[in-house]
């Protein structure tokens, strides 16, 4: 029995979808696996309550901040317009640690800020729609709050410039060893 061209053409499409789909449904997966991590960290690391807390917003989104070898760096929750990101329980950076103040502080989100201010004064922006955050720390960092973050490009490249950072802080650290 010939196969004809319509139902070649019909096959390679529904191939096509079916590895899409596929692709779909594993990187779905891995966010629910994350998700799963996320969460039993947060319980391990306190009560529902101070999960609440971590987010003062309700989170739309949470999102995993990992260096390239997969170790959990930070998590991110993630509202409309603000993003509040919480190191992982293991991960004890000082903001004193380079480049933390020098990269992600004052290029990063002051940068943003500058831009956001300029904005405000042509009118385009009100002061209060610009960029601010919030470095929560005691004797390490525990949460960076960025509120008014703008747009998810802006958003990408702040949680990719932590992610940096908080990568080039651990490789600084003597016991870590990268």
């Amino acid at each position: 029995m010939a196969i004809g061209d319509e139902e070649i053409r019909k096959a390679a499409e529904l191939k096509t979808w079916l590895e899409s789909r596929i692709r779909e449904l594993e990187a779905e997966l891995e966010r629910l696996n994350d998700t799963l991590e996320v969460l039993n960290a947060v319980l391990r690391a306190g009560s529902f309550k101070k999960a609440s807390e971590l987010a003062q917003k309700e989170a739309v989104e949470v999102r995993p901040l990992k260096r390239g070898d997969g170790k959990l760096l930070a998590n991110a929750y993630i509202s409309e317009d603000e993003v509040s990101i919480v190191p992982a329980s293991e991960v004890k950076l000082s903001s004193s640690i380079p480049p933390f103040r020098s990269f992600f502080v004052n290029r990063v989100l002051n940068g943003m800020r500058s831009r956001d201010l300029e904005l405000a004064e042509k009118g385009a922006l009100s002061e209060e729609e610009a960029l601010s955050y919030e470095i929560d720390e005691d004797d390490f960092i525990r949460k960076i709050t960025v509120r008014n973050y703008g747009n998810r490009s802006r958003l990408n490249d702040i949680l990719s410039s932590l992610t940096w950072s908080f990568t080039k802080m651990l490789e600084k650290l003597p016991e870590s060893h990268g």
